[in-house]
């Protein structure tokens, strides 16, 4: 072919119809329009020339049209996106950086930690430090509850213990920070006094006082998620923050805890075996049981009381073992289980005297 040879592929594609008219009543709607014809303009110069036409759309058209923008890391679709408070998780998200970047074996890393630990939030700081130096491939974040359903169905827990996967993948657990949750709330409440400046004047800063704030970081069990639940509720710009405050540390009017509230019952409600879960939750919160004494007390068989309690990991620390004490991984999740208005139908309270006469039964026969 001559030196001065061109090739050029055009893909044409027809214009898109316009959408149908909308029925009314028992009527059909109307029909869509018809699409537009394609336009092609073109001025080449070329001694030889030779031009495909290729009809059909392209398939970096079709990916577009795939593509979940809200699951990009910085997507508008999802804004606000989590993200970690400044100066906090610093170590954390510098050992996460120094995996990222050192290349090599494990290639996959399990970041694990119960609700409301802050994991979706390290990931997004993480992802947009990797996209600051140019080295992010790519990410993908779903918020979607479907997908988180069908992802509780596998239980990651037991896909890492595939022998596939033993020793193949690097585990890193989001541990709680009390000085990390201490550090969100001084510069929030800071930034609350000044941004509600004129029912505040006469509010001295620090405000609130270094014991009421002590009390919220003890209450968040060293977890974010009761710690921007409050936040968000005292930074109501209708009410005086110094109000709504008080409704926190009163607990018995206005809930400010509808987000933590309704995390919880969607955990709660994706459990099977309702009915035998509740008196087992109120076993947990008035004493201190393993697996093993949860199964003598219920006359459960054995591995019963983990396949019951397995959908509730992210709330609770259960042992693999039989001997070890369960706990809760929020100080906030007892207070919304013993809270008939929060808790609704997981309400424990009321049953103690039922749950200590069997445990002192249990105990004489041992």
């Amino acid at each position: 072919m001559d030196a001065h040879s061109q090739t050029v592929s055009n893909y044409i594609t027809g214009g898109t119809g316009g959408a149908g008219g909308g029925g009314y009543g028992n009527g059909t709607g109307g029909d869509g329009g018809h699409g537009i014809g394609p336009t092609l303009n073109f001025d080449i110069s070329a001694n030889n020339l030779t031009m495909n036409n290729l009809h059909g759309a392209r398939g970096i058209d079709i990916l577009h049209q795939t593509v979940a923008l809200a699951a990009i890391h910085d997507s508008v679709e999802s804004f606000p996106q989590p993200r970690c408070h400044p100066e906090t998780r610093v170590q954390m998200l510098k050992e996460l950086r120094k995996w990222a970047l050192a290349g090599g074996q494990p290639n996959i890393l399990w970041l694990y930690g119960p609700a409301g630990a802050g994991k979706s939030a390290i990931m997004q700081t993480l992802a947009r430090q990797l996209q600051g130096i140019e080295r992010l491939g790519g990410c993908f974040f779903s918020k979607e509850a479907i997908l988180r359903a069908e992802m509780e169905k596998l239980f990651i827990r037991d896909v890492f213990d595939l022998p596939i996967y033993l020793g193949n993948y690097h585990p890193f657990n989001v541990e709680q920070s009390f000085h990390d949750v201490h550090k969100y709330f001084h510069d929030e409440f800071g930034r609350i006094h000044r941004k509600h400046r004129k029912v505040m004047a006469n509010v001295p800063s620090p405000w609130p006082s270094p014991s009421v704030l002590e009390t919220l970081v003890q209450n968040s069990s060293g977890y974010f998620i009761y710690a921007s639940t409050i936040i968000k509720f005292i930074d109501d710009t209708n009410y005086r923050p110094t109000e709504r405050l008080a409704i926190v540390e009163d607990g018995s009017k206005e809930s400010p805890f509808d987000a933590l509230d309704q995390l919880y019952m969607t955990i709660l409600c994706s459990v099977a075996r309702l009915s035998e879960l509740i008196p087992i939750l109120c076993a947990i919160a008035n004493f201190r049981l393993s697996v093993g004494w949860i199964e003598q007390l219920f006359g459960l068989a054995d591995g019963d009381a983990q396949l019951l309690l397995r959908g509730l990991h992210s709330v609770l620390n259960v042992p693999s073992n039989n001997k070890d004490v369960i706990h809760s991984h929020h100080a906030s999740f007892l207070d919304f289980l013993n809270n008939p208005t929060r808790s609704r139908n997981f309400y424990i309270g009321g049953s103690r005297d039922v749950g200590s006469f069997r445990i002192d039964e249990l105990c004489e026969e041992t």
